[in-house]
């Protein structure tokens, strides 16, 4: 899992570099987008399916949302 609330300081190029090497790996990344200044797109490219990227805004309920990760985390991938 990874949180962000902020745009990070990697490049795009670095980011989809680090996505790759984790699909070779058979790891499965789940993004999540912690208020308004997160950069949704930059954890797009983190991801092998851009379906599991959760937005949250910080009023939300933080249960909701780990169970919206934890949701997220147990589908089955087949590769």
């Amino acid at each position: 899992m990874v949180i962000i609330d902020k745009k990070s300081d990697s490049t795009e190029d670095e980011i989809i570099r680090a996505a790759e090497l984790l699909e070779k790996n058979k790891i499965r990344v789940i993004p999540v987008a912690l208020g308004g200044e997160a950069d949704v797109p930059e954890l797009t490219n983190a991801t092998l399916d851009y379906r599991d990227v959760i937005k949250a805004d910080r009023k939300d309920d933080p249960e909701k949302v780990a169970d919206e990760i934890l949701i997220k985390a147990s589908k089955c991938i087949w590769w």
